[in-house]
């Protein structure tokens, strides 16, 4: 007696399975497809704007430099026919600039100084309340708020230098 088995009623069962999945797995393609789309059209829409953007600041930046070139070059210009001393105006201009220059960083470390001084009690008050709260309430305190507590006495300790 022989037993006479058709391969194809063997498989038969596995691929209508398999054919039932495929439109499942093909929909899963898809859907993964649309959201990768749907997240990476964003960032390639700021990609080109953040590029054109720096093509417009490297096109202004280009336009100033030649500008300030071609001032310099017509104030470095000779007012004075060969042979003879140049105009002192330039000197006296740059002088008074350099004057005023000074003048002015001298007000900005001024008020730096005061300003800095000002903040200096704020600044020692958020310290201390950060410390105060680690000491009264750590054991009670979630990881994140034990992390905001150490990043305000870290940037303090900075501030202070």
């Amino acid at each position: 007696m022989s037993l006479k088995v058709d391969v194809t009623d063997i498989y038969r069962p596995v691929r209508e399975r398999l054919e039932a999945f495929v439109p499942l797995l093909l929909a899963l393609i898809a859907a993964g497809a649309f959201m990768l789309r749907a997240r990476v059209r964003p960032l390639v829409a700021e990609i080109v704007r953040s590029r054109e953007a720096l093509r417009k600041a490297n096109a202004e930046l280009e336009q100033r430099v030649a500008e300030r070139v071609a001032e310099l070059a017509e104030s470095n210009r000779p007012t004075a026919p060969r042979g003879r001393r140049p105009a002192a105006r330039p000197r006296r201009i740059c002088s008074r600039h350099a004057g005023e220059l000074r003048r002015s960083n001298a007000e900005l470390e001024k008020f730096a100084y005061v300003a800095s001084h000002d903040l200096q009690e704020p600044l020692r008050m958020v310290g201390s309340f950060a410390a105060l709260l680690r000491r009264r309430y750590e054991p009670k305190l979630d990881v994140d708020a034990r992390e905001f507590i150490a990043t305000s006495s870290t940037a303090r300790r900075a501030c202070n230098g």
